[in-house]
């Protein structure tokens, strides 16, 4: 995540650098390269931010997402495991009654 911190100022200083090239092939004057290149930086460098918040939050919300499934599953694999603690007892509390009902028979 750290060159996502850097992203808005390599991505202005690289717009800024591909604009200077441009205007400067095309010949134009010193003074309006340098304006436009100002103006380049501060526009790129809004557009960076809000294209690092976006997917910083993006990742945020995957990241929420990852949790609340792990949280599922492990509340669903404890559902599992009781189930299962339930039915053994139940087992037992069957196989106990049988044999009370095999000994009255017997008797």
């Amino acid at each position: 995540m750290e060159y996502l911190k850097r992203f808005p100022y390599v991505f202005a200083i690289f717009m800024s650098i591909v604009v200077g090239i441009i205007s400067y092939i095309s010949s134009i004057e010193y003074n309006e390269i340098y304006i436009r290149m100002i103006a380049c930086i501060i526009v790129f460098y809004f557009l960076g931010l809000f294209i690092k918040n976006f997917i910083l939050s993006l990742y945020k919300d995957i990241q929420e997402n990852v949790q609340e499934e792990e949280m599922a599953s492990i509340d669903s694999s404890s559902k599992k495991s009781v189930k299962v603690n339930a039915s053994k007892e139940n087992d037992e509390d069957e196989w106990t009654n049988l044999h009370e009902t095999v000994k009255k028979v017997g008797e």
